[in-house]
């Protein structure tokens, strides 16, 4: 014999909350039960969020002159064009544009990640002197990174590059370019990047720098010590605020006169897509480590800074 329903009545569903007594408790342990796992994975995003190191400290692997602590990813390249132009104060005014016609320094670099902490790069560069025709590499090691590796405060890189100038050799002999054999003609940087990015919108590096050429001018030095600084302060997603200086040791050097002076440098940087734009005013000609450390004379309070520009473009190959 089959059930059926008395006539007239209908069966009580289980999840009729209308006939339910224990409804009240059921919605109590359900509340409960979801502030208790909510708390919990709460803790964990905490708790991932302090390990979880920064996307970027900056925007590109370099600022106005010097290097970042960033690397590119696993096989990405980055191609930099930049330019420099005459100083704004030389005396001519609006006959050079303040400057743009006197085109002082141009170079072209690749840049490519063998690794996401592993960069290698080669660039040329014209050189504004007092070497010229500059073939430079380097290579670009991620040490640690900000927030991993036990919670590191900073992000470490070693940078290390070589240059060698094919301008044909002066005849001066007091002058940095009176190469006598192909040794003479290189020089050498090594630098210690530790960067922190402080919040969404700040973010600072410091950069101990050794400078080594094999050959240099009468009352020169082959050895320069610096203490590199830099800094980026993000206004939008796109627009950013930089700077850059170098205090140089030994703080005699000299050629023909001229003071070597401490380079520095400002500018603003915009992102939009994969390229990034720099427009910088700074007392350097030079556009590599090796040249805008040791040979920049210019002084900012008497006018001779100058106008240039980089732009990145960036390639996932």
């Amino acid at each position: 014999m089959t059930w059926q329903p008395t006539s007239g009545r209908k069966h009580p569903h289980p999840f009729n909350h209308k006939n339910d007594s224990m409804r009240p408790l059921r919605l109590l342990i359900a509340v409960g039960f979801g502030l208790a796992t909510g708390g919990l994975q709460a803790q964990e995003l905490k708790e991932e969020a302090e390990t979880v190191a920064p996307f970027a400290t900056f925007k590109t692997t370099k600022l106005v002159n010097a290097p970042t602590p960033e690397t590119h990813f696993k096989g990405d390249l980055n191609m930099i064009v930049s330019h420099r132009f005459g100083a704004l104060a030389n005396g001519d005014g609006f006959h050079t544009m303040l400057g743009l016609d006197n085109a002082r320094g141009l170079r072209i670099g690749f840049e490519y990640g063998i690794s996401d902490d592993w960069d290698v790069g080669v660039s040329r560069s014209k050189g504004p002197g007092p070497r010229q025709e500059l073939y430079s590499a380097f290579t670009k090691y991620r040490l640690v990174r900000q927030g991993r590796d036990g919670g590191f405060p900073v992000t470490a890189t070693y940078y290390g590059g070589a240059e060698l100038t094919g301008m044909e050799a002066a005849t001066r002999d007091a002058s940095p370019a009176a190469f006598e054999n192909f040794n003479q003609r290189l020089s050498y940087t090594h630098m210690a990047i530790l960067g922190r990015r402080f919040s969404d919108r700040l973010s600072l590096s410091l950069m101990p720098t050794f400078i080594h050429r094999n050959l240099v001018a009468n009352g020169d030095k082959n050895n320069v010590y610096a203490l590199g600084a830099s800094g980026t302060f993000k206004v939008t997603k796109t627009l950013g605020i930089m700077a850059e200086y170098f205090y140089q040791m030994p703080r005699d050097r000299s050629f023909d006169d001229r003071t070597y002076r401490d380079p520095i440098g400002v500018g603003i940087e915009i992102e939009t897509g994969g390229h990034v734009f720099q427009l910088t005013l700074n007392n350097a000609k030079g556009l590599t480590t090796s040249q805008f450390i040791p040979y920049s004379t210019a002084k900012w309070g008497e006018g001779n800074f100058r106008f240039g520009f980089s732009i990145n473009r960036l390639f996932h190959l």
